[in-house]
């Protein structure tokens, strides 16, 4: 007969609607992020393997491919952060808050092709070659430790 009570009551009926909107609310907000990394992620893949075909058949020179694809990647980063939620966006400033500038991606080029510590003009054209190639291929790589998180915010959206 209690349980029967309950169910009536007028405030536990608002407060169960109130907290199914707010589930709903945030299911909705998780998908959005989960659509712009998803985004972000093709886009910045097609973007750069473009660039890549086009210096690999001579159309463009390896180091204004470098400056264009990470002058791109920035533009597609502010793009999608515009069309994303203040949640997504903030999440996404708190990782990373502006672009990053194409030194600093040959730096990280340099380092993981051992090439560290090195100037890139004192390196051979082959070993300048390589790095530009890799701030390329750099610049279509989300951070996978955000994309791995993509399915799991699309499920915990569906839940």
């Amino acid at each position: 007969m209690k349980e029967k009570r309950l169910m009536t009551d007028p405030d536990l009926k608002a407060t169960l609607r109130q907290l199914l909107v707010a589930a709903s609310n945030f299911a909705m907000r998780l998908i959005q992020i989960a659509q712009v990394r998803a985004a972000y992620g093709e886009q910045i893949g097609e973007m750069s393997r473009s660039i890549r075909s086009a210096v690999e058949s001579g159309k463009l020179s390896a180091s204004r491919g470098a400056e264009t694809a990470n002058q791109m990647r920035n533009q597609i980063m502010g793009m999608q952060r515009a069309r994303d939620i203040d949640l997504g966006r903030s999440l996404a400033q708190g990782m990373k808050s502006k672009g990053i500038s194409l030194e600093e991606v040959i730096t990280r080029a340099m380092k993981k092709l051992r090439l560290e510590g090195k100037l890139i003009n004192r390196l051979s054209d082959q070993q300048q070659h390589q790095v530009l190639m890799e701030v390329i291929d750099s610049t279509g790589r989300s951070r996978p430790s955000v994309t791995r998180e993509i399915p799991g915010l699309r499920r915990a959206a569906g839940g």
